[in-house]
């Protein structure tokens, strides 16, 4: 067996130069695309942050440029992480100018630390209106005394009124009190 055409070392060398200049079907400078889920880079402290300072997942979501459920699945640590921390922080600030003397901080933080309220009434004021009627200044005592009066002078009424009449043999007169006078 023969060989008919032996490639030598430099045509080797000077085929596989000429490849490299016409281009290569992948040239080296460029990375091979990646398959599978493509994530965006999210810095997770800059989402705790934004959570920090009352930012909603909405709107981190906007700044970052992607969806809500993104910021949910990928960041959920962070943005509790986040609230808790800002709110702590708040409370913190809030406590400290109570404690040094400002009135509006320590109301703030007896209602919302200590559950007071500031707009519970201490007295209850119940208003009649009369209009047309003047009003009784009378002590309890008179009207006890006129109500007596009244009293006597319904049953006195009553006797006189059964008396006009011809009593059965059990009349109700009977049934009335003794007149007192």
């Amino acid at each position: 067996m023969s060989r008919c055409c032996p490639l030598s070392k430099l045509d080797v060398q000077t085929n596989y130069a000429a490849k490299s200049q016409l281009g290569s079907p992948m040239p080296h400078n460029r990375q091979k695309k990646k398959r599978g889920p493509h994530f965006k880079e999210i810095d997770g402290d800059e989402v705790r942050q934004m959570s920090m300072i009352g930012c909603s997942i909405e709107l981190i979501a906007q700044h970052f440029h992607v969806s809500r459920d993104t910021i949910e699945r990928r960041f959920r640590y962070e943005i509790d992480q986040g609230k808790s921390d800002g709110q702590l922080r708040i409370r913190g600030k809030l406590f400290q100018a109570a404690m040094q003397g400002s009135q509006r901080a320590l109301e703030v933080c007896a209602v919302n630390l200590c559950g007071w309220s500031l707009n519970k009434p201490e007295t209850v004021v119940n208003v009649v209106q009369n209009v047309g009627r003047s009003v009784d200044t009378r002590s309890p005592e008179q009207v006890k005394a006129q109500l007596l009066e009244a009293h006597k002078y319904i049953l006195a009424e009553a006797r006189r009124q059964l008396s006009s009449t011809t009593p059965p043999r059990d009349s109700p007169q009977q049934l009335l009190p003794p007149a007192s006078g």
